[in-house]
């Protein structure tokens, strides 16, 4: 009998631009093989996703939001790390670490206090990368798929800038 193994934890936001279209953004608080001092000093590793169109309904008082495939980014983070509070910071970043898609249409359930999700995700190109000396690769860290579960709540402020509104924070636990 096989386990489960937990290969990160995350915490981001999620956001909603004005064209319409969403993406989410946030960092790694835990990598599976990198040492949990590095990851607490302050933001190291970060992602984004690639902007996608969503699809909004309801069933009863749920929200389902339904996504499709689309990639994320992986980045070992610049000396001045992306900010939750400058949501435009996130959509600048290159040379990323690792690329991911998700693996089909996704979907999240919300409700006016929280939300779920479960994406799975293939890991698309990665290359190696240095952190605090050490050299690490991307692929060996994560595996070639991951499947994260989220839980989200809603932002209260949501407008952020003229441009972008954050919809909710959330965590995620991901695991091949």
């Amino acid at each position: 009998m096989s386990h489960a193994t937990v290969i990160w934890n995350v915490e981001g936001q999620f956001y909603k631009l004005n064209s319409g279209q969403y993406y989410d953004a946030g960092f790694f608080s835990y990598i599976q093989g990198i040492p949990e001092k590095f990851l607490s000093l302050a933001p190291q590793i970060v992602f984004v996703a690639e902007p996608f169109d969503a699809t909004l309904s309801t069933n009863g008082n749920l929200t389902i939001l339904s996504f499709p495939v689309g990639k994320f980014y992986v980045f070992k983070a610049p000396p001045l790390p992306p900010s939750f509070e400058k949501p435009e910071t996130w959509l600048g970043l290159d040379d990323p670490i690792a690329t991911y898609q998700r693996r089909s249409t996704s979907f999240a359930a919300l409700t006016a206090s929280s939300g779920f999700s479960t994406l799975t995700f293939d890991l698309m190109q990665s290359r190696n990368f240095t952190l605090e000396g050490n050299t690490y690769s991307w692929k060996e860290l994560a595996g070639e798929t991951v499947t994260q579960n989220g839980f989200s709540a809603p932002y209260p402020n949501s407008k952020t800038s003229d441009e972008i509104s954050t919809i909710s924070s959330f965590v995620g636990t991901a695991f091949n």
